[in-house]
Formats: structure tokens, C-alpha cells, sequence
């Protein structure tokens, strides 16, 4: 049901998803709901965190000297980390920085660019691509990240017939094909080789779906 927002998931022998539209049910359900999985799953509030990123857009003074086959992808480790894109789509370069993450969530998100995301930006450019300085626009998006920068992809903690997926960190966007393999494992009750430790759920997960510390300070 495109288009229509999850308002809660009740587990069960059968998962119902409340919406908008009325209540789905289903055999398995998969819950990849990016930055509305702490709200959607409260035994994950306490692993998830939720922050803004920004990305601008700039024009090329020569877009031939910008495209796929002239100009790589690239990431940085320098006074901040960057990564860029060639043309592709727009007629601009994309950049992104990691200078400032601010905390918010799926629901009370800002569309707002931070200050300090654009004067990164601008000074990065004229440092290393003053062939592209015209901002063309800049946009948000949310990260949601998982402790160490990891994924999650493993049962929920009440209710076997519900896999939580929460692939994300920045970069699981790499991992794409992987994944839906992963999640089709799941659901169909198939091992996979991929299918690691390190993606179950965070100590904090368990310790509140069991009622300790971290759900009695809920």
C-alpha cells in the first residue's frame, strides 16, 4: 500500500500492521522502516539513532570535465569526511560532508540545511573543485545508525514471524542485493551464508524486550 504510514505493528502468530487505511496482516513481516524503526520497534529507542545529513549540488563551469567516465566517486578522511559524485542525473556535482549530526527523528525532521553543512561544502570546493562553485540546490536526508556503524537484521525479540531490518548506517545502500537475499532468507526460515552474528540485535535490544535496566528506565 504505497503511500500509506505504518502507525503500529503488533507481533503475534500472524503480524498486523496498522495503517491509515486499516489493519494488513501476514504470515512474516519484514520491518525496514529506516529512521521510524525506534518508533515502530521501542526495543530499539535505545540502539538507533536517528540524525539529519545534507548534500548540495553544484554546477560545473565544463560538464564534460564532471562525468561518470572523467570524474570517480570518491570519499575523504581530511579536516572532515566528504564524498562526492560525478554528473549523473542532475547537471551537478553532488557533495556531501559529515561536519554536524543533529538528533531528530522520522516524524519531527527538519528540511533545513544547517549552517555549518553549507559553509563546509562551499569551502571544500574552492579548495579542491573550483571548476564547480554555483550551488544549484542543496537537500536532507536522514541516517539512521545502528551501534558501530553496523546493520541489523534479525528477529524481533516478542515475535519470531518479524524481521527487523535496519541495514542502514550510511552505507547500506552498497550491500542492496545482499540484503534482499538476507531478508528472503529470513522470512522463508533459510539459512544463508551471510547471515552473521554481528547482525542480531544490540545488547540494549534484548535487555529491554527482557525487562532489564534499559526498560525500566524507559
Amino acid at each position: 500500500m504505497e503511500g500509506v504510514a505504518a502507525l503500529e505493528i503488533e507481533p503475534g502468530r500472524q503480524p498486523a500492521v496498522l495503517t491509515g487505511a486499516g489493519t494488513l496482516t501476514c504470515d512474516h513481516l519484514i520491518v525496514a522502516a529506516g529512521a521510524w524503526m525506534p518508533r515502530l520497534v521501542p526495543q530499539l529507542r535505545t540502539s538507533l539513532s536517528v540524525t539529519l545529513a545534507a548534500s548540495s549540488f553544484y554546477r560545473p563551469d565544463d560538464l564534460a570535465a564532471f562525468q561518470p567516465e572523467r570524474f570517480p566517486v570518491f570519499i575523504t578522511h581530511d579536516e572532515f569526511q566528504a564524498y562526492g559524485f560525478p554528473v549523473f542525473g542532475l547537471p551537478g556535482v553532488k557533495l556531501g560532508v559529515d561536519v554536524v549530526r543533529p538528533i531528530t527523528s522520522g516524524d519531527d525532521r527538519s528540511f533545513e540545511v544547517p549552517a555549518q553543512v553549507g559553509e563546509a561544502s562551499d569551502t571544500f570546493m574552492r579548495r579542491f573543485l573550483p571548476g564547480a562553485l554555483t550551488v544549484m540546490e542543496r537537500s536532507t536526508c536522514l541516517i539512521t545508525r545502528a551501534p558501530g556503524g553496523d546493520f541489523i537484521l534479525a528477529a524481533h525479540p516478542d515475535c519470531p514471524q518479524i524481521t527487523l531490518a535496519s541495514p542502514c548506517s550510511g552505507h547500506g545502500f552498497k550491500f542492496t542485493p545482499l540484503l534482499g537475499e538476507l531478508l528472503a532468507a529470513h522470512a522463508l526460515g533459510e539459512g544463508h551464508p551471510w547471515q552473521l552474528p554481528r547482525f542480531g540485535l544490540p545488547a540494549q535490544a534484548v535487555d529491554t524486550a527482557q525487562g532489564g535496566p534499559a526498560a525500566a528506565g524507559a
